[in-house]
């Protein structure tokens, strides 16, 4: 179940498709796709124009919640703040407070988490997070602290630290709080081995004893001539035996167009120790356009064969957001029953890479609400209970529209088009034109452009944004390929 606790959480869970996700169908798959570059680090999104203020969680229950969002010019995250109510006509009562700092290259090198002190009404130091980079950008450290009252100061609770070599190791040590003799004591660690695109083997280490650190797990990825993972091996280190013996693994499938379309666990069988036992199995089913429409996850009974556990599914506008998302869990029969819908609305004026937003986001235009629906586990034939809504509220919405103003002196043509576009500018030569797609994604650049034609027969059929620079300006609009 996906519960709306705060109404942050909504972007956190709910907005994304990978909602489709599951743990063991996905976790090689998703371990193998954690490149270099986001181990070492971790960007934040950044929008045009626009940014997301707060959402609004109007429950059936008495309690309501709101979140707040601060950013600074460069689109970053600089606080967030929670408030609740009993009813609609009680005034928001301050609840949760946090606040992010960055340094000059824009990478976050702290996040405070303060509570609420209702006695002296004001806020109170918690925990705080400090993250500290090398001069190419690395993450290096991270410090983790807690507020001590009696001292009122930082008390240092526990750090890791990330080393590299030569970009195709990480070596990743976390560290407890000082022992009796004033030394960080190390309690577990993980090395990753890189090849130049992808995880090739990873080993997870606990508490460092006598000297030592012993080795618990190890895992090995295998890929396709496409780079994708299609088989993750995972040995646990026996210490009766002192050997690395096999525990599961993870078969993943794709279809000619490098789609994920099945995943497989396997348990080692440890009464026999000579076979695998299949443990489950997830299936994918998508668009035209590349987009999940369904996931069905499978338990396997020796007695029943597969037993479908949940499915889940989804529908589309024809911009490619997410209309209504559907998890479906198997009742005490053997047959799915809904248990949870989410309704998503959109504002179609505007683009989401116009919007600065807390959180990444897979929706193309501005997402304004989510409907949240559950049925009654206890009796699947009673009426739905427990809806909810969290509204999104923005601000300097002005967005990656077509500005109206400036329309007549850039004339883009013909639109809607299957292959050519033609641009006539009265101000001046065209320096560059690009091409976004309604995710916010960049697909075309041309820095060259002769007799203002541009050939965009290979781009797939959709709505697009375009941005054209001359020495003067920056026009703006929409283009149908079709």
């Amino acid at each position: 179940m996906y519960n709306l606790h705060s109404a942050a959480d909504v972007l956190k869970y709910y907005q994304n498709p990978r909602n489709f996700t599951d743990f063991d169908s996905l976790y090689a798959n998703e371990v193998s796709n954690q490149n270099y570059q986001t181990i070492k680090n971790k960007y934040q999104h950044k929008g045009f124009i626009g940014s997301l203020d707060s959402i609004v969680d109007f429950s059936d229950s008495l309690i309501q919640k709101r979140d707040i969002y601060e950013y600074d010019s460069f689109g970053n995250l600089l606080s967030e703040k929670g408030f609740e109510r009993e009813y609609t006509s009680s005034p928001w009562l301050p609840s949760t407070y946090s606040s992010m700092t960055y340094d000059t290259n824009q990478n976050i090198t702290s996040k405070t988490v303060f509570n609420r002190d209702y006695t002296n009404d004001c806020w109170i130091n918690f925990v705080k997070t400090e993250l500290l980079y090398d001069s190419t950008k690395r993450r290096i450290a991270q410090l983790n602290y807690m507020w001590n009252n009696n001292t009122a100061t930082w008390d240092l609770g526990g750090r890791t630290v990330y080393s590299y070599l030569n970009d195709s190791i990480v070596n990743k040590i976390n560290y407890d709080n000082y022992n009796t003799n004033g030394q960080w004591e190390h309690y577990s660690r993980d090395v990753y081995f890189f090849d130049s695109l992808v995880l090739l083997k990873q080993y997870k280490f606990s508490k460092f004893i006598n000297n030592n650190w012993e080795l618990r797990f190890k895992s090995y990825y295998k890929y396709d001539s496409s780079n994708n993972n299609i088989e993750t091996d995972i040995l646990e280190y026996n210490t009766q035996t002192t050997t690395l013996d096999s525990t599961m693994k993870f078969i993943n499938t794709f279809d000619s167009i490098k789609q994920f379309i099945q995943g497989d666990r396997y348990d080692w069988d440890t009464a026999q120790a000579t076979n695998w036992r299949t443990a489950t199995k997830t299936t994918y089913d998508y668009d035209a356009s590349g987009r999940i429409l369904e996931s069905i996850r499978y338990l396997y009974s020796s007695t029943y064969g597969y037993i479908a556990q949940s499915k889940k599914t989804a529908t589309y506008d024809t911009f490619g957001n997410m209309l209504t998302f559907s998890d479906l869990k198997r009742w005490n029969t053997l047959v799915l029953d809904t248990v949870e819908i989410l309704e998503y609305s959109y504002n179609y004026n505007f683009n989401n890479s116009d919007l600065t937003l807390p959180e990444n986001t897979d929706f193309g235009n501005m997402l304004t609400r989510i409907k949240h629906n559950e049925w009654s586990l206890a009796d699947p034939n009673n009426p739905r209970m427990g809806d909810k809504t969290a509204v999104f509220y923005y601000s300097n919405t002005i967005g990656f529209k077509e500005n109206k103003q400036l329309s007549n002196r850039c004339k883009v043509y013909p639109n809607p088009t299957s292959d050519y576009l033609f641009f006539e500018i009265e101000d001046g030569k065209i320096q560059l034109v690009e091409l976004y797609d309604i995710s916010g994604k960049k697909v075309l650049t041309f820095n060259q452009i002769n007799n203002n034609k541009l050939y965009i027969g290979n781009l797939q059929k959709g709505l697009y944004f375009y941005k054209v620079l001359t020495r003067e300006r920056e026009y703006t609009g929409k283009v149908i390929v079709q």
